[in-house]
């Protein structure tokens, strides 16, 4: 079994993967491109109303650090990330790899975006909208977040 993408590429592009999975290896990044997707899934389902496409301030709007928002700072960008990174790595050709990363950094500027509208509109202390993909534990973030409200 052969990942179809590298082969497409190979044809459309006239490029040639830089590395070549077995089976193993194929069901190993799909499963991660699946934990990445769902773990982006499971942050969109938590939000609830809050979820927005666009980046906007809601009605009734609160900073959510329950589930994985209590793990990372931004699990819909992080999941979507680590899918792109993963695929690109998967395919394993020059242009699929430098797309995912640039694709993966306009997500990570459009979550450093959000994050600065959260911190403008004064839900968040600003000093404790740094962005992270992997979070402090929960209890370091709150403290941070308190520290930072005295200091402003």
């Amino acid at each position: 079994m052969r990942l179809l993408a590298p082969m497409l590429a190979g044809k459309v592009l006239g490029e040639k993967p830089l590395w070549q999975f077995g089976n193993v290896g194929i069901y190993v990044l799909a499963c991660l491109v699946l934990a990445g997707i769902s773990f982006t899934w499971w942050a969109r389902i938590h939000l609830g109303r809050f979820w927005s496409n666009s980046i906007t301030h809601k009605e009734g709007h609160r900073v959510i650090d329950t589930g994985p928002y209590g793990l990372v700072r931004h699990p819909i960008y992080t999941g979507l990330i680590a899918g792109m990174l993963v695929t690109g790595f998967a395919v394993g050709t020059v242009t699929a790899i430098l797309g995912a990363a640039l694709i993966s950094l306009g997500m990570a500027l459009k979550a450093r975006i959000s994050a600065s509208s959260v911190s403008a509109s004064s839900l968040m202390p600003r000093r404790s909208t740094v962005w992270l993909i992997i979070a402090m534990p929960l209890s370091t973030r709150r403290a941070q977040a308190v520290r930072a409200a005295a200091v402003i």
